[in-house]
């Protein structure tokens, strides 16, 4: 499957071989996905001169994140992950770790492929951007 060069060297987008994002569907621990929180992403793996993918976050929260990808890497691979969050908080860099695969062909009808992240290494500063990020979510009035 192709992807198109963003101008950064290395770094390739796969948004634009997703399907539309849409909310998680499948039984989550919480109970239910979070609603619409999607926010750009950058990820790769830890150490070497892994190539950076591009591509969006969702159901975001302090902990982790749904990566939309149909470039996942194996349970268990620890990432280099910036987000870059909408208004002050700008882009977090943080470290992360695959914890469960949505792979392409295992998946129900309307289910995105991706990988659930767990953020590990938060440092005070991408813990306090997150935080703000997160709180103004819950202060939007609905549509």
């Amino acid at each position: 499957m192709g992807t198109e060069p963003l101008a950064d060297a290395g770094q390739k987008d796969v948004v634009g071989n997703l399907p539309e994002l849409r909310l998680e569907r499948r039984a989550h621990f919480r109970g239910r996905a979070r609603d619409g929180q999607r926010v750009r992403l950058r990820f790769r793996a830890l150490g070497g001169d892994a190539e950076w993918v591009s591509t969006m976050a969702r159901d975001l929260g302090a902990g982790g994140a749904f990566v939309a990808t149909y470039r996942s890497l194996p349970v268990g691979t620890d990432l280099e992950v910036e987000l870059d969050l909408p208004g002050p908080g700008g882009t977090v860099r943080l470290r992360a770790e695959v914890r469960w695969l949505a792979e392409p062909g295992r998946l129900p009808p309307g289910c995105d492929a991706g990988m659930g992240l767990a953020f590990a290494q938060l440092d005070v500063d991408a813990l306090l951007a997150l935080s703000d990020y997160l709180a103004g979510l819950g202060e939007k009035a609905p549509a």
